[in-house]
């Protein structure tokens, strides 16, 4: 996988001429003292990341525990992923200068940092880190999607017996643009084996979401928790989600909390709070601590949001009321973009 896992980038920043069609890898640029890593959701950075900071030997986290953190590293090289993920919802830009001001007072580390490119303020954000960086050695990389020889790679690491037959299928039925995304790919080839080949992206959304809302441990499936079945546990789930997104919570704590950063499952709005509980138990979720559980995927939360906000409209929600939950004068904050577009 670390073939696949070396992806293809392309440097937007500063502008470079072609390499005679050789393709860039990300693995070339970790000599820079700036990498900013751009991409579509699901694109893979995340993953690219953890990639990066093994080879690297570098810390990495989210922006938003960095901060919460006021920085508080020692280290060399610093990995921080998921700038958009912590946009305040205000559209407020003192975030990079916060941030900044954080890694100095952390020594002024060696910097890697992640964004959606639909969140990256171009040559706002770039001139501040450009500053960060006094060497001047920086770039800004853009993911390529995956191609052929990756997507075969991919589906090699997730067990796929028959790649090859696997990809001429997706292009059979004209969803070969699914197999360019990692995470929608890693979705589609579960999706497949379970139940067959979905029809469209919110088909793909759905049955993954039932395959990963089911218990699949026969010792849980008689407890109380187990007993809910994963239609069950689809609106609860989409609550959860919506109220992490929308509050910016750290989690969901599985337990009593007095704590506004992580919620206790009793205070998410219009669900059964032991369904909630259930759900939050569920491969849906991840642990991020003790007794805390959040999203696997933003993309994934943004889909079972937006389900469960578009049902609440349907039964009486004010658009208005909603519209002012998720941005301001309608127009929604740049972290909860991809929440309100699925609605």
């Amino acid at each position: 996988m670390a073939e696949a896992a070396n992806r293809r980038v392309i440097q937007i920043d500063p502008k470079r001429e072609a390499r005679g069609g050789v393709p860039a890898r990300i693995l070339d640029y970790l000599d820079r003292d700036l990498i900013v890593l751009l991409g579509d959701p699901g694109a893979g950075k995340t993953y690219s990341f953890q990639m990066m900071a093994a080879a690297e030997q570098a810390q990495i986290c989210s922006v938003r525990v960095f901060v919460a953190r006021n920085g508080d590293v020692q280290a060399r090289t610093v990995y921080l992923d998921g700038l958009d993920e912590y946009r305040p919802q205000t559209a407020d830009s003192n975030l990079a200068i916060t941030l900044l001001q954080i890694l100095r007072k952390s020594g002024s580390p060696r910097l890697r940092l992640s964004c959606r490119f639909a969140d990256w303020l171009g040559r706002t954000d770039l001139e501040l880190f450009k500053d960060y960086c006094s060497t001047g050695s920086y770039a800004v990389l853009a993911l390529e999607p995956l191609d052929h020889q990756e997507a075969l790679a991919i589906l090699v690491d997730k067990g796929v017996s028959q790649p090859e037959v696997f990809l001429a299928e997706a292009t059979a039925r004209r969803i070969v643009w699914q197999t360019q995304n990692p995470q929608k790919l890693l979705m589609l080839a579960e999706v497949v084996s379970y139940s067959g080949w979905p029809v469209t992206t919110r088909d793909l959304y759905e049955q993954w979401s039932l395959i990963h809302l089911e218990e699949h441990k026969e010792s849980l499936q008689r407890t109380q928790l187990g007993q809910y079945a994963a239609a069950e546990l689809v609106d609860p789930a989409g609550a959860a989600c919506a109220a992490v997104l929308i509050s910016d919570a750290a989690g969901i704590r599985r337990g009593p909390s007095s704590d506004d950063l992580v919620p206790s499952y009793r205070s998410v709005p219009g669900a059964e709070t032991e369904a909630v509980l259930a759900a939050l138990s569920r491969p849906a979720f991840s642990s991020v601590g003790p007794d805390i559980a959040t999203y696997v995927h933003r993309t994934i939360a943004e889909y079972l949001g937006a389900r469960w906000l578009g049902k609440q409209v349907d039964a009486g929600l004010p658009l208005s009321r909603l519209q002012a939950l998720v941005g301001v004068d309608c127009h929604p904050s740049p972290s909860l973009r991809g929440l309100h577009d699925l609605q």
